[in-house]
């Protein structure tokens, strides 16, 4: 019964930090393409945001347990984080094997993919400027991508823990 209690006191609160944290992450992002923001301050401020609500969602299921909407959210969250650096991939531009810049979107949305994931290729690379922004995506791309198995499996592992303890 005390589980129960707990249950329903964290998650309105999470939820209602999670859906701050959205709104504010709109807000944000209509003033960086607005021009009322300098593109780089703002892009970093909705990054951290982005990271601040991927662990409120952790904090979440660490508190309760994991559900589906919970797992979308987190995968919705990192896929905007990824957004938000192609968009500074696209607004500075990167590098080509010939050495020319490209400022289009398909070159910035690739490129933030290929580094987000640590892949690599290699046919694309950051201009001076930004090497420890994209350090700082491939970094966050890894660990993101372990607490995605570790919340995959938590959620697989819901149900089963759930019967168990009921048949007790």
């Amino acid at each position: 019964m005390r589980r129960l209690i707990e249950r329903r006191r964290v998650a309105p609160a999470g939820w209602g930090g999670f859906t701050l944290f959205l709104v504010l992450l709109w807000v944000l992002r209509g003033l960086a393409r607005s021009g009322a923001v300098a593109i780089l301050p703002a892009a970093i401020l909705l990054i951290l945001l982005a990271l601040a609500a991927s662990m409120m969602i952790v904090w979440m299921a660490m508190r309760t347990r994991m559900t589906f909407p919970r797992l979308l959210a987190y995968v919705g969250l990192q896929a905007y984080t990824i957004l938000i650096y192609a968009l500074i991939y696209r607004s500075v531009g990167v590098i080509d094997a010939a050495g020319r810049a490209l400022q289009d979107t398909a070159s910035g949305l690739y490129f933030s993919l290929i580094t987000w994931t640590t892949l690599g290729y290699g046919d694309l690379r950051p201009p001076e400027g930004l090497r420890l922004l994209a350090g700082s995506q491939a970094i966050l791309g890894y660990i993101s991508m372990g607490i995605l198995v570790a919340l995959i499996l938590q959620w697989m592992q819901a149900p089963r823990h759930e019967e168990q303890t009921s048949q007790l």
